[in-house]
Order: C-alpha cells, then sequence, then structure tokens
C-alpha cells in the first residue's frame, strides 16, 4: 500500500473521530441548555406546603452558552388579555449559569384587601437572588388552578419560556389546552411566569 493511500486512510479516520466528538459535544451542548421542571417542596418536605399557605412552583436553568443575562417576567392576564406586565428579577452571568428559579405566592391582607405576596428566587451555589412583588388577588368565587412546566425546554437567547401558571376560571370542569399561554387566554384571570435569556 502507498503512502498516497495511508494519507488518505488516516485523513478519513481523522474526519469521521471529528464528527463523532462534533456529534456528542453538541448533544453535551443541548443537554446544558435547558430548563426543566423541579419543585420547591420535594418528596417528604412537600406535606409542609399547605401547612405555610403558599402556591409554589420550581425550575432547574442549566445553560453555557453566548448569553448574559436571564430575564424573568410576570403577565396577568384578564379575561383572555394581558392586562399588565413586569418584571421579576435579572441574574447576570459570564459563559454558564446553573440553579434553581422558585416562586411562591401567599394571600397578604391590608386594610380588608386581598393581594398575593408573590416571591421570586433564583438560588445557586454563590447564594441568592430574590424579588418580592405584591400583585391583585383574582375575584372571589372562582376556581382556580396552576399549571406547572412538565417536559424540559430548549434555552434560546431572546425567547420567552413560560414555566408556570395560576389561573381562575367559572366552569368546575375547565377545557384542556395545549400550553400556558392557551390556559391563560381561556380563563377570567390568570398569573403567568416566563424567564428570557438574552
Amino acid at each position: 500500500m502507498n503512502r498516497k493511500k495511508l494519507l488518505k486512510i488516516a485523513l478519513l479516520i481523522m474526519c469521521v473521530v471529528l464528527i463523532i466528538f462534533g456529534v456528542i459535544y453538541m448533544a453535551k451542548l443541548k443537554d446544558k441548555n435547558i430548563i426543566s421542571k423541579s419543585e420547591l417542596f420535594e418528596e417528604k418536605y412537600k406535606k409542609l406546603e399547605p401547612h405555610l399557605e403558599i402556591i409554589s412552583g420550581c425550575v432547574k436553568v442549566n445553560y453555557e452558552g453566548e448569553g448574559k443575562k436571564l430575564k424573568s417576567v410576570y403577565e396577568i392576564w384578564e379575561n383572555g388579555k394581558v392586562k399588565n406586565t413586569g418584571s421579576l428579577m435579572e441574574i447576570d452571568f459570564d459563559k454558564e449559569l446553573y440553579g434553581e428559579f422558585s416562586i411562591s405566592l401567599k394571600e397578604f391582607y391590608d386594610d380588608n384587601d386581598s393581594e398575593f405576596k408573590m416571591i421570586t428566587v433564583f438560588s445557586q451555589d454563590e447564594g441568592n437572588t430574590t424579588s418580592i412583588q405584591f400583585i391583585p388577588e383574582f375575584e372571589s368565587g372562582l376556581y382556580s388552578e396552576i399549571e406547572k412546566m412538565q417536559k424540559d425546554k430548549d434555552i434560546e437567547l431572546g425567547k420567552e419560556i413560560p414555566i408556570w401558571l395560576l389561573y381562575a376560571h367559572e366552569e368546575e370542569n375547565f377545557q384542556n389546552s395545549d400550553s400556558m399561554d392557551e390556559y391563560a387566554k381561556k380563563s377570567k384571570w390568570a398569573l403567568e411566569i416566563k424567564l428570557i435569556m438574552e
């Protein structure tokens, strides 16, 4: 076998190895750039949640890429339309971000008015970032439900990712929907939380 054939075989083997490593790297990168389901109260601690009189939700964030900031926002829907929006917190980082974003709601009474005290926290090994907001509660007499994220979601720069929804409706048997936005549109009132990577 001459040297040219040996060189061609060696180049071919190198190309195959590079392609394999590239595929493995992209698969790992995809696994890192996701938002996945979690719980604020896990396993044996779940029974504490009703005693604290809060409504909660939690997701894990695993990201490594070009993004520099994770933003969290809320939307208040009334009769199928967004009535109010607001910013919760912004997390600045360099190259990678790993942590958990959690939310809790608790009824807060002030001069006979009822509001939700909404606490959002981003937890990392380095510490926590916390935001507190007060938002109007939905009218009494409605049925309320929570929709949590069930499947992993890929993180794309600039894309809003719905992660949690509290919605209230008049019917006892509410029609199922494919997305949190659809649930919010069909509801009498809804609070939706979204994350955005920038």
